[in-house]
């Protein structure tokens, strides 16, 4: 079961003071977000008729992997695109399923619109869910240092935009009978990755 340190609500709490504030200087660029324009303008077109709007504002995230072994000569924006035609080729989905992906040189992708519901080939909610996948298959390889080091980035600058209580930050399999995210990635955040991105939190509103 996912740990819920008491520390959360205190910071939560500060978040929601200094929020107002915070809100417009939360923004892809900031972060060097790669525009799923510039990474799939020539893959295949959304189908923004199978994707649904979120029914409220987003106030949760999950971490999933994308669970694709990495192959001799394939570089992690082969591997992207080519999750994101088995998610609408196979998957019949509109889109690929995440809304952010991370490679495993710390690039960010953007992925399918913050304003849709993401996917998921597993029953849980993802409706006010912001999708996090880091690209690769971590029950066989871990994930590289700089890609953790943009998780932490990402989830801390995407809490504070949405307000998003510190709580509300897990793994897929926090929610659902699933490998995702994968066992190296999972007993990464069970240890240490939960708390760093709660100082990743707290070092960025200390600057406000």
């Amino acid at each position: 079961m996912k740990n819920n340190p008491t520390k959360n609500t205190a910071l939560w709490l500060s978040l929601l003071v200094i929020a107002t504030s915070l809100v417009a200087c939360q923004n892809n660029s900031a972060l060097g977000v790669v525009s799923n324009y510039h990474w799939n303008k020539h893959g295949l077109v959304t189908n923004n008729n199978k994707l649904n709007y979120h029914s409220r504002s987003i106030n949760k995230i999950t971490i999933h992997h994308t669970a694709t072994q990495n192959k001799i000569g394939e570089s992690d924006l082969e591997r992207l695109r080519s999750a994101r035609r088995y998610h609408m080729q196979d998957r019949g989905w509109g889109d690929i399923a995440y809304h952010y992906l991370i490679a495993s040189d710390g690039t960010i992708y953007q992925g399918r619109s913050a304003d849709f519901v993401g996917g998921s080939s597993t029953d849980y909610g993802t409706d006010n869910n912001l999708l996090i996948a880091m690209i690769g298959n971590f029950e066989v390889e871990n994930p590289s240092y700089q890609a953790l080091e943009s998780l932490k980035n990402l989830v801390a600058n995407r809490a504070l935009h949405y307000r998003i209580n510190p709580a509300n930050i897990s793994t897929h399999r926090h929610h659902a009978s699933t490998l995702c995210p994968g066992v190296r990635l999972q007993h990464w955040f069970d240890r240490v990755g939960e708390n760093e991105i709660l100082h990743k939190l707290q070092e960025k509103t200390s600057l406000f």
